[in-house]
């Protein structure tokens, strides 16, 4: 048996008698460890930080070292508070209120911390009330990781992550997209920089990138370079893809490069249903659900009537800033020959008549319980709202606000 000395929060001591040879102080932590080990001297001492509970195990017959030992525990015990603090080699800050746009009006943050995989590095922390949040640890080497925040709101929660490089240094961030400060993270920014700005071809881009990741594919700035090749404008998903392919195979070891793939792939199926469901073509069917009895979207498209179907959901702000001018040509044209139908998607059931009693929603609401529109019409994300002529001819997607209100006042002209 070890002598056992335990104390929490310098509270309660508990002390067993025993002898030996073996010298151990562990401050345990529910994540991570402080510990003193000593055989013979030296002793070696290692320590992290965010402790809960001291364990001082000892087996020694040397007298002195145990008055050492219990005069040092003796010390922590009338300390009211005791910090001990790992040394940090990295710390990340920022402002995440633009996150806050994604989200209901009503929505707040949570929580913001540091993923990696499936494994969380930092603490979970408050955001200040200004939005401005400090992260800092203890990275090795630098590595693939999200910054995660969690969200609160009306019907649920909510999460947004973004992909950056860990790494030693003072990292900033600037509207939940860029990461500066560090070199990985820099190198990523003046890449991306100068694809956003350059005139080249294509094929010279391609090039350009593809030297990038030749020089830089052994490290995480790969996988956070290809993240953000899908800003509009600069790379088509297919090109993406022959990137990718035609890179060196090592940088598939990242999971999140294999999961890039994943998505672009998916991207692309979805793409080409966006083709078979766009303007000029026939609407395709699909099983809904209306106040619990299974219909079908030909229930009301093509039976006589302009059809404007909203893809939305309960925690959509973009979407909730749509229901007034939807509310508004319901209101007109209702006996008009237009027919305004909500489809509930990516969202709960039980969400549904809760949001449409506080939106004051009384037109007709369609739930997509097994989230099929969005396949079959190649939707990514919403609010997406569709127009379909009296026969079931698509006439138009993604219309939106005031452009939304003038093509319907038009066609309604000419009824």
């Amino acid at each position: 048996m070890y002598n056992q000395l335990k104390l929490r929060y310098s509270s309660k001591v508990i002390f067993n008698e025993s002898c030996g040879l073996r010298v151990a102080l562990e401050i345990r932590s529910t994540k991570q460890t402080i510990s003193i080990k000593r055989i013979n001297p030296p002793i070696l001492f290692h320590y992290q930080e965010r402790f809960t509970t001291f364990v001082l195990i000892y087996n020694i017959n040397n007298e002195s070292m145990r008055k050492f030992l219990l005069a040092f525990v003796a010390i922590l015990c009338f300390c009211p508070v005791i910090k001990i603090h790992a040394q940090s080699n990295y710390t990340i800050s920022g402002n995440l209120n633009s996150v806050l746009n994604r989200y209901d009006k009503n929505s707040k943050i949570s929580a913001v911390y540091i993923k990696s995989g499936n494994m969380i590095i930092t603490d979970k922390v408050e955001v200040a009330s200004d939005g401005s949040f400090t992260l800092s640890g203890k990275v090795n080497k630098p590595m693939e990781a999200n910054l995660v925040v969690d969200v609160i709101m009306p019907g649920g929660t909510g999460q947004s992550s973004v992909l950056f490089v860990l790494e030693k240094g003072q990292i900033s961030v600037n509207n939940f997209t860029k990461f500066e400060g560090t070199p990985l993270n820099d190198a990523v920014n003046n890449e991306i920089n100068y694809l956003q700005q350059s005139s080249e071809t294509s094929e010279f881009k391609i090039k350009h990138i593809s030297a990038f990741i030749e020089q830089y594919k052994q490290t995480p700035a790969v996988a956070m370079v290809l993240s953000r090749l899908s800003i509009p404008g600069m790379f088509t998903m297919e090109e993406i893809l022959h990137i990718i392919n035609t890179s060196d195979k090592h940088i598939l070891q990242s999971p999140f490069v294999n999961a890039y793939v994943s998505n672009i792939k998916r991207y692309l199926d979805r793409a080409k249903s966006y083709m078979a469901t766009g303007e000029g073509q026939m609407f395709v069917d699909l099983e809904v659900e209306h106040n619990g009895e299974t219909k079908r979207l030909s229930d009301y498209v093509g039976k006589g009537k302009y059809v404007l179907l909203d893809m939305w959901a309960s925690w959509c702000a973009p979407c909730k800033a749509e229901i007034p001018n939807l509310r508004e040509l319901h209101n007109t044209y209702k006996d008009k020959g237009l027919t305004v139908l909500g489809l509930f998607v990516w969202d709960k059931k039980e969400n549904l008549k809760k949001a449409m009693e506080e939106e004051g929603i009384d037109w007709p609401q369609l739930f997509d319980k097994d989230m099929t529109a969005p396949k079959i019409y190649g939707v990514s994300g919403i609010p997406h709202i569709i127009l379909f002529a009296p026969d079931g001819t698509i006439l138009m997607r993604r219309l939106r606000g005031q452009h939304m209100i003038d093509v319907v006042n038009e066609l309604m002209k000419k009824q």
